[in-house]
């Protein structure tokens, strides 16, 4: 990505031919003498990508400038871009909720202070960028005038250790003065059944456990439901990395998050595989899901009938499974990056295909159930590694598990094709330049997950 600060917007986008941060700008409110502080990001084009009304005020500003109340980020072809404004650099909060909704790189407005710009951007591993200032995710300052343009890769290999080796269940940030249970609370949810909780059993089964985000305005005297979205781990079952992955979104949209551990060496010491097919050793890892689902619902005001559910590589493996037996209690399924597909196909035994599924699970195939689901398969660009899933040696090798394709990119490319021939809609997000990494897919499938709500949500 290449960046260029600049003060005068009228024709910057089209002279430079690329994107134009401005910030200082005062926004009229309707009806009032107060004003916003407003940045804007513009496309070469000259088209508004992101407006962002700086959230921090001064108390000698209150009188005239009202905070805004939302992140500022915008998707651009380099990846996700936050911005931020003047005051806003003293509160590390902002800059860690941009980091964790995938701002790689964060365009600071107004005035500044060269040793908070590189805390913020050391801090959260991104790039921070402010008019006579470029810091990279080391905290070094790489350049100290950007009128002439400065590159910037945003093509980080993983998550900085900043943000993988975060620990909500331990901390919890709240406003002076404030206690950490509110009137309402307390009663019934404990301190570690709220924000990221703590892992608990599954009553069902104690072999398996499950943790959650609760949003921080849930209110145990309230009467708000709250949409759920279940995150199923990979191979490595890093269920509660893919719960904080979700946290800004679940407090955003309003959603509890639901992360699932199922754990290897199950009935079989060094065992990797057992939920990715549904049913091993006797286990029904779908009939387990749901009822940790059951037992949640219980606890918190879900809305628990219909929920959305996403998973990458080993997950993926299990949500696009799940969506063939149970799509009449999904709103939305996200699948990322499965190495083995079951196609739609009653020619081909499980998990190939869908041929004794009755036989197997009691349950039919509901093609007009399954169209009413929004789907998406999300994988990255670089997604080609076959020495995983090619293996004629590996415990659940089927002959023809390679016929669809080599790569994940080809196999889910043979997905949609029997899908879209099934008469099921697809939503089919590449990520480019990102190889077989969950973590960072995770923009699209928050972006569905958001669209899907959206539509179950009165408008206006």
């Amino acid at each position: 990505m290449r960046v260029a600060v600049v003060h005068d917007l009228s024709d910057a986008a089209a002279r430079l031919g690329g994107h134009v941060a401005g910030g200082g700008l005062v926004e009229a409110i309707d009806g009032s003498a107060q004003v916003h502080d407003t940045s804007v990001l513009l496309d070469p084009e000259g088209r508004e990508l992101a407006r962002y009304r700086r959230v921090h005020v001064r108390d000698g500003e209150s009188a005239a400038v009202v905070a805004g109340s939302e992140l500022g980020l915008a998707t651009t072809p380099f990846g996700t871009v936050g911005l931020t404004s003047g005051y806003d650099l003293r509160f590390p909060e902002l800059y860690r909720s941009l980091a964790l909704e995938g701002a790689r790189a964060i365009l600071h407005t107004g005035v500044h202070d060269e040793l908070l710009l590189r805390s913020r951007a050391l801090e959260n591993g991104v790039f921070v960028v402010a008019a006579d200032m470029v810091v990279d995710p080391s905290g070094t300052v790489i350049a100290r005038d950007t009128s002439v343009g400065v590159e910037l890769d945003l093509t980080a290999p993983e998550s900085p250790a900043s943000l993988r080796h975060r620990r909500p269940d331990v901390y919890r940030l709240q406003s002076p003065g404030v206690p950490l249970t509110r009137a309402g609370d307390g009663r019934t949810l404990s301190y570690y059944e709220r924000g990221a909780t703590a892992l608990f059993a599954a009553r069902s089964d104690q072999r398996f456990s499950y943790c959650l985000y609760v949003p921080s305005g849930y209110d145990e005297d309230g009467t708000t439901t709250y949409p759920l979205a279940v995150i199923v781990h990979g191979t490595t079952r890093t269920a509660q990395r893919y719960r904080d992955e979700f946290a800004a979104f679940a407090e955003r949209e309003g959603c509890i998050v639901l992360a699932p551990l199922f754990p290897c060496g199950i009935e079989e010491p060094g065992e990797l595989d057992n939920y990715k097919r549904i049913e091993y050793r006797g286990i029904r890892f779908d009939l387990v899901l749901l009822d940790i689902v059951a037992e949640v619902s219980e606890k918190y005001r879900l809305e628990s009938e219909r929920f959305l559910l996403h998973g990458f590589s080993g997950g993926g493996h299990f949500a696009h499974r799940f969506f063939y037996l149970h799509p009449d209690r999904l709103l939305g399924v996200s699948i990322g990056a499965p190495g083995m597909i079951t196609l739609i196909d009653p020619g081909k035994p499980w998990w190939l295909g869908t041929q004794d599924l009755e036989a197997r699970f009691g349950s039919v195939l509901r093609l007009d159930a399954m169209r009413d689901v929004a789907v998406q398969l999300v994988i990255g660009g670089e997604d080609v590694a076959t020495w995983e899933i090619n293996n004629h040696d590996s415990p659940g090798w089927m002959d023809g598990a390679d016929a669809t394709g080599r790569t994940r990119l080809e196999r889910m490319a043979a997905l949609r094709e029997n899908y879209e021939q099934a008469g099921i809609a697809v939503r089919h997000d590449i990520v480019p330049g990102v190889a077989h990494d969950g973590y960072r897919v995770l923009e699209p499938v928050r972006g569905f997950f958001a669209a899907t709500l959206a539509l179950t949500r009165p408008v206006g």
